[in-house]
C-alpha cells in the first residue's frame, strides 16, 4: 500500500493545476507550511513589485477597533493594482481557535460566512485563513469548512522530513548519510507525541548544522553538539546538572527557561512526566526488557526510551520516589497559591 500523501503535496498539485480560488483554510500543527503555502500563492498571483499593495496580512491585534468581518471583506473588495489577484491572509484569528473564548458576534458570523459562500470576490482575491488550533464546532468554523478548500498541515512523516532536510543539505553541498540522518531526526524529538518541536525549529537546527559543517559531510558529533531538540533536552540537561552536583547550573537552566516564557505549571508537568517515566523504565529494566520492548509496552517513542535508560540508571528507586514526592508537593503549593512557580521550582532543585 502506498503511503498517504501529505496535504502540502495536494496543495502544490492543486495550485499547479489551477484548482485553487476563492477561500482557503489551512489548519494543523505546522505553521511553517502555512507560510510556505501563502508564499506560493503570492508568487503565483502577485506581481513582486506590487507585493506591498496586493498582499494583505490580517492579525486580531491590528483591527484598530473595526470588526474582523469588516476588515476581511474590505481587504477582499480592494482591487489588485497590477497583480492577477490580491492575496489576503487572515493569520491565527482568535475566532477560529480551540482554546480561546472570543468568537465573532452572531451578526458578523452571518455576514462573513454569507460573503464567503457567495464568493463574489474570487476573480480578484484569494482569501486564506490559517489556524493551529481550529475549533470545528463553532458556527463560523463549520460554515468556513464548507465554503473553503481545506488542507490539514500536520507533522511530516519520516520520509517527508528526510526529504525536507536532504533538500537543504544538497543546496549547501553537504553530504548526509542515512545513519547521520536517522540520528538527526531522532535527536530532534520531532516525532515524540508530546513534542512542540516543529518545522520552524527544525529549519533553524538545519541552518546551525550547515554553518558548523566545514568538511562537506555531516558527522554525528556535530549533530550531538548542535541540535536543540524538544523540551526533553531541557530535562536531560537539568538531570545532568543535578546528578553531577551542579545545582547552580540547574538553577540557571530553570531561570533561562522561565525567562523565555515557560510557565511553572508546564515545567512542573514536564519534570513530573520525565521522572515518572524514569522510575517506570528502571522497574521494567529489572525484568530484562530492552528499549524496544519498553517502548512497545508504554506506547512511547523508542529513541526517547533509549535516551532515558542511562539517566534512569543514575538514580535508585528510593531517590526517584523522593524526587517525585517533592514535585507533587511543589505542584500543590503552586496551585493552592502557597508560593509562586519560580520559588517552588527553585526549592525543588535545591532539595534534590
Amino acid at each position: 500500500m502506498q503511503p498517504s500523501q501529505h496535504a502540502f503535496r495536494q496543495f502544490a498539485q492543486d495550485l499547479k493545476n489551477g484548482n485553487i480560488k476563492g477561500t482557503i483554510l489551512l489548519y494543523g500543527s505546522e505553521p511553517f507550511l502555512f507560510k510556505w503555502a501563502v508564499d506560493e500563492l503570492t508568487k503565483k498571483f502577485v506581481e513582486p513589485s506590487f507585493r506591498a499593495f496586493d498582499r494583505a496580512v490580517i492579525y486580531d491585534d491590528e483591527l484598530n477597533g473595526k470588526s474582523a468581518a469588516d476588515v476581511i471583506i474590505e481587504a477582499c473588495e480592494t482591487m489588485p493594482m497590477l497583480s492577477e489577484r490580491r492575496v489576503v491572509w487572515v493569520r491565527e484569528p482568535k475566532f477560529l481557535a480551540a482554546d480561546d473564548a472570543k468568537s465573532l458576534p452572531a451578526a458578523d458570523v452571518e455576514r462573513l460566512a454569507t460573503y464567503l459562500e457567495k464568493g463574489s470576490f474570487v476573480n480578484d482575491a484569494i482569501l486564506i485563513f490559517t489556524s493551529t488550533s481550529l475549533n470545528k464546532t463553532r458556527k463560523f468554523s463549520r460554515r468556513l469548512v464548507k465554503a473553503a478548500k481545506c488542507y490539514e498541515f500536520g507533522k511530516l512523516d519520516r520520509r517527508e522530513l528526510t526529504a525536507f532536510a536532504n533538500k537543504r543539505f544538497r543546496e549547501a553541498r553537504i553530504l548526509c548519510h542515512d545513519r547521520e540522518m536517522n540520528e538527526l531526526l531522532d535527536e530532534t524529538g520531532y516525532f515524540n507525541r508530546e513534542s512542540c518541536y516543529d518545522l520552524y525549529a527544525f529549519e533553524n537546527d538545519l541552518a546551525k548544522l550547515i554553518a558548523l559543517t566545514d568538511n562537506g559531510r555531516l558527522e554525528g558529533r556535530t549533530i550531538a553538539d548542535a541540535i536543540s531538540g524538544d523540551r526533553d533536552t531541557y530535562v536531560f540537561d537539568l538531570i545532568d546538572s543535578v546528578s553531577s552536583g551542579r545545582k547552580d547550573r540547574a538553577l540557571d537552566l530553570l531561570h533561562n527557561k522561565m525567562t523565555m516564557g515557560d510557565d511553572g505549571f508546564g515545567l512542573i508537568g514536564l519534570l513530573t512526566g520525565q521522572f515518572e517515566l524514569m522510575l517506570t523504565v528502571r522497574q521494567m529494566r529489572r525484568d530484562n526488557l530492552n528499549a524496544a520492548a519498553i517502548a512497545r509496552r508504554l506506547s512511547a517513542n523508542e529513541y526517547r526510551i533509549k535516551k532515558m535508560i542511562p539517566y534512569a540508571e543514575r538514580f535508585d528507586d528510593d531517590r526517584l520516589k523522593r524526587i517525585l514526592l517533592r514535585l507533587y508537593d511543589a505542584d500543590r503549593d503552586i496551585k493552592t497559591g502557597v508560593m509562586d512557580a519560580r520559588l517552588a521550582l527553585e526549592l525543588f532543585i535545591a532539595s534534590i
